[in-house]
């Protein structure tokens, strides 16, 4: 589970779709990655939840991308958070 979570959608997943505030914020998280040097897509987002992924060959234990995940998590905040 922990070696796949990675591709686990985020946000909403056994409460419906994710809020918009999550859907912003993970938006948010991934121009803060491009920004960072990382090819990132913006959020897929259907009824079932969220996903973000990698556009191409990246090495998520670089240290470009460990710095750009660092540099952009706080962006994450409402995603994963129950929505009120």
């Amino acid at each position: 589970m922990d070696a796949c979570s990675q591709y686990q959608p985020i946000g909403g997943t056994s409460s419906g779709p994710p809020s918009q505030e999550q859907v912003d914020d993970a938006t948010r998280f991934a121009q803060c990655m491009r920004d960072h040097g990382i090819p990132m897509q913006d959020p897929l987002v259907s009824n079932d939840g969220m996903s973000i992924r990698i556009s191409g060959a990246v090495d998520p234990n670089s240290s470009q991308f460990q710095q750009a995940q660092q540099a952009c998590h706080h962006y994450l905040g409402h995603v994963g958070s129950s929505r009120s």
